[in-house]
């Protein structure tokens, strides 16, 4: 087994061909050094992806070992300068603000056309019950042997309309 201080006391060099795992058994904890340094960089699992990361610190496109994209996306940002960090950190926060923008746009939008398409539908109802009433008012003054012109004036709506009703109905 060995120690942490083991570990510190190695070179740089020496660390990234080591995986240290822990196995927690029933009653001891034992520490399993797992080296690497023969490894013959054809992955065939996803330990040998982590493996083949660590050693070469390389990642292809073809590894999707779970974890591995985002340790290397962490990896990059710890590797930049101060100033570098600083600028991609205000990019992120702009393009965050930027997406929350666009959301918000999208979200009152839509809202905004849901309450128009209400108001069309109303406008649309009411003005079928006007015709509705319309239609009523006009049969109902022609049962009772009133001419078209006059029940024209009395609904206020043009004779043409009065006699479009009329044929249809």
């Amino acid at each position: 087994m060995v120690a942490g201080s083991a570990l510190a006391e190695m070179p740089k060099a020496e660390v990234p061909f080591l995986l240290v795992r822990f196995l927690w058994a029933s009653k001891e904890n034992e520490l399993d050094m797992l080296k690497i340094n023969t490894f013959e960089r054809v992955a065939k699992s996803s330990l040998d992806e982590w493996i083949y990361y660590l050693k070469t610190g390389e990642l292809p496109e073809a590894y999707h070992a779970k974890g591995l994209k985002e340790v290397e996306e962490k990896l990059k940002f710890d590797q930049m300068k101060p100033a570098e960090k600083k600028r991609y950190n205000k990019f992120m926060k702009n393009s965050l603000l930027t997406r929350s923008q666009y959301e918000t746009a999208l979200i009152l939008g839509r809202e905004k056309g849901i309450e128009e398409g209400i108001e069309k539908g109303k406008a649309e109802g009411r003005q079928e019950e006007r015709r509705d009433r319309n239609r009523q008012i006009v049969l109902s003054c022609l049962k009772k042997g009133l001419s078209k012109e006059l029940i024209a004036e009395i609904v206020d709506i043009p004779i043409e309309e009065v006699e479009q009703i009329l044929k249809e109905g």
